[in-house]
């Protein structure tokens, strides 16, 4: 009881301005909220009711009702304003009588102001009554407010539209807006937690939360926007720290991506759908398999257990080894003919990676300007030989090249001693092809990655990494694993029939991605590990295998919108700038200037009914109320009227002094204030009934002024706040 009292005490001596402050943190996070799925006059009700709701919490807080009452007053408003709302939500005679779109409105509205109310009062109270709720206040405060930016994860810098859509049509970045807005709302809501007594120390605290919401900004706008997770780290695609523009990675570098190619038991893709790459097509180009290869590594050389990235200098040339200081061209890359066409793409790398890719067989890497460093960590250009060929164009081509020596060719033909690659291989060419194309490399190869593809699982979850030979484990075992378990396998089954192979990586997105346009978003979920084989004249060909059955679901193709914003920042394509003419200028002063009145004119009607309303109540209670009640609410009705004609009690004023000032016009009012106050100090003689009174002053009332003023002022719905 002392600790229940100790907290209404502290309650009814709390500052004007943490009141108003809790009351701004609660009206933010309610719009905040509903704003995103309701209407601007749903929003504004919520907004009104959550004021609403800390204004009342404030009286009720150090009033005599007990916590657990007020728990249950409040349960009832949300039952009855769901109730209420169910009933306007299907009343045919309110459509009728101002419209559907209207009748929704004032449906809503009477669901969010008194749901708002009795939420934010329930909270308050609470947090008042017990200082430990005052945590899941905050807690609910920062939720709500978060509900608005949550959207925006992911790298989704699109979203929320009614955030981005504006800063993005005037030239900007949303990235530093939802981080500055994210900042101010966990600064209000551990504003919310204040409650100094003392200026000094009030002041204090705001400055030391004004400095740390400058730091946040400050170091956003230092530092770019926060960079993706890693992602396909796995696939020796991305790293913590950045190469060096040269052509050579350095040694370390190059040990660190032979690690990172491993077989695990659990491969955890962090941040899968998180954005790391935006490709812009300057030609048009469909891939006869569905889907763009995007190369960055290869892994050739057989270690005993697994492949790595070659330590030879004679092999693998094709492959960027280095982000382009100047343009070069790649060695051994395939040319442009009959089997391949060049294809041109602009690369923005949104987050760092050790190599560069690019779209199948680069020829050639450029650098390029960057249009938003901010945004993206690299820009450069490729010039890819990209395949044209399909099945039937490929099936004569001999397997390898004419140019190899015979060194490069056991190269690429080295694999486990083990004999049953072999032996599975055989078995495969002989089961699924006809004897006329058993001896054509593209046709076993092809055979292979199919029977890989119809009995084999994918899924990122396996037990083969504990085994001597991993890929042993799982090919001949329960066939269960992801990209690079498959990739393996392949590459050593074909390896075993004679046919040169090796694992690429990089990033792999379907077709359809494309949607059309001109762009592809890779995100990290996109990486990826396949078989590549080389044939004369067409060089290294994809043919990747594609498990049909898989035990990790499948993700959402990226966002359109989002696709197309991050396309238009590396194209730097810029807003077109407004029109500077007066009549432009007008028509938006206009537009805007109408927004703000009507919301400002809604605001202003919805708080003038609501003070009518509480006025007519204040009025009308003393027919209602229990006679104990009645000697205070018929004084307080007296008040009131007095209020509408001018007539109040001054600061410091007694009522008696007020009501002897009064008593020459008003004689009536001297012997209800004795009634009022005797009932007030608890007095045991019955008294005069209040009621009798309060129709003798209206008449004396009625005597001393004119209609006209009195009714003036029964019209004014806010003269009732000035009685004292």
């Amino acid at each position: 009881m002392r600790a229940d009292r100790a907290s209404r005490d502290e309650s009814t001596t709390e500052p004007v301005w943490t009141t108003a402050l809790r009351a701004l943190v609660h009206v933010a996070a309610a719009a905040a909220f509903v704003g995103p799925t309701a209407t601007v006059s749903g929003t504004v009700a919520s907004s009104v009711g959550a004021l609403a709701g800390v204004l009342v919490a404030r009286k009720l807080a150090s009033g005599p009702l007990r916590l657990p009452i007020v728990l249950a007053l409040a349960a009832t408003g949300l039952a009855l304003a769901a109730g209420l709302h169910g009933v306007l939500s299907d009343a045919a005679w309110l459509a009728r009588l101002t419209g559907p779109a209207l009748a929704l409105r004032i449906a809503e509205a009477s669901l969010l102001l008194p749901a708002t109310t009795a939420v934010c009062a329930a909270l308050r109270v609470s947090s008042a009554r017990v200082p430990v709720v005052g945590v899941i206040e905050t807690v609910a405060l920062v939720g709500a407010t978060s509900s608005l930016l949550a959207a925006h994860r992911g790298g989704a810098i699109h979203r929320p539209f009614a955030i981005a859509d504006p800063i993005r049509t005037a030239g900007g970045d949303p990235t530093f807006a939802i981080v500055l807005i994210g900042a101010i709302a966990v600064a209000l809501s551990v504003l919310a937690l204040v409650t100094e007594q003392r200026a000094g120390r009030a002041l204090l605290h705001l400055g030391a939360i004004g400095a740390l919401l400058a730091s946040i900004v400050g170091t956003t706008r230092l530092l770019g926007p926060p960079s993706p997770p890693p992602s396909g780290e796995g696939l020796g695609l991305r790293g913590q720290g950045r190469e060096s523009d040269a052509r050579e990675g350095s040694d370390a570098d190059r040990e660190r991506e032979q690690e990172d190619l491993a077989f695990r038991d659990e491969y955890r893709n962090e941040g899968a759908q998180a954005p790391v790459a935006v490709v812009l097509f300057h030609d048009e180009y469909e891939p006869p398999s569905g889907i763009y290869y995007f190369r960055q590594g290869a892994f050739s050389e057989y270690n005993g257990v697994r492949l790595v990235r070659t330590s030879r200098a004679d092999v693998d040339q094709d492959v960027a080894s280095g982000f382009p200081v100047r343009p070069y061209e790649l060695r051994a890359a395939p040319a442009s003919g009959a089997w391949r066409a060049q294809v041109r793409t602009t690369v923005g790398l949104l987050a760092d990676h050790l190599r560069p890719f690019g779209l199948e067989a680069p020829v050639r890497l450029e650098p390029a300007r960057n249009p938003d460093p901010r945004r993206f960590e690299r820009v450069y250009r490729v010039h890819s030989a990209a395949l044209l060929a399909d099945a039937t164009a490929l099936l004569d081509a001999p397997a390898g090249s004419s140019d190899w020596s015979d060194a490069i060719r056991r190269y690429y033909l080295e694999g486990p001693a083990d004999p049953r690659y072999r032996e599975l291989a055989e078995r495969i060419v002989r089961e699924k092809l006809p004897a006329s194309l058993r001896d054509r490399p593209f046709a076993r190869a092809v055979a292979i990655t199919s029977y890989l593809s119809e009995h084999g699982t994918y899924s990122l979850r396996s037990r083969h990494a504990g085994a001597p030979d991993p890929t042993a484990h799982f090919l001949f075992g329960d066939l269960t694993g992801y990209c690079v378990h498959f990739a393996h396998a392949a590459v050593f089954l074909m390896r075993s029939l004679g046919i040169p192979a090796r694992v690429a990586t990089g990033y792999a997105v379907a077709e359809e991605v494309r949607a059309g346009g001109s762009a592809v978003l890779l995100r990290g979920r996109d990486s990826h590990a396949w078989p590549e084989v080389h044939f004369e004249g067409a060089g290294w060909v994809v043919l990747d295998v594609q498990p049909r059955t898989a035990l990790d679901g499948g993700a959402a193709p990226p966002d359109p919108e989002l696709q197309r914003m991050l396309a238009d920042l590396l194209r730097d394509e810029r807003p077109l700038p407004p029109d500077p003419t007066w009549p432009a200028i007008a028509r938006r002063l206009r537009r805007s200037a109408g927004g703000i009145a009507r919301a400002t004119t809604a605001a202003v009607a919805l708080a003038l009914v609501a003070m009518a309303l509480v006025k007519a109540w204040r009025r009308l209670a003393p027919h209602w109320c229990a006679p104990a009640s009645r000697p205070r609410l018929v004084y307080r009705a007296a008040l009131d009227a007095l209020s509408d004609v001018g007539w109040r009690r001054a600061r410091g004023e007694t009522r008696e002094a007020f009501a002897q000032r009064l008593a020459t016009q008003l004689p009536a009012l001297v012997a209800l204030t004795r009634v009022h106050l005797a009932a007030a100090f608890g007095s045991r003689v019955a008294p005069n009934d209040p009621r009798t009174l309060w129709r003798a002053l209206r008449a004396q009332l009625r005597a001393a002024v004119p209609w006209w003023r009195r009714w003036l002022g029964t019209l004014l719905p806010w003269t009732f706040l000035r009685t004292r």
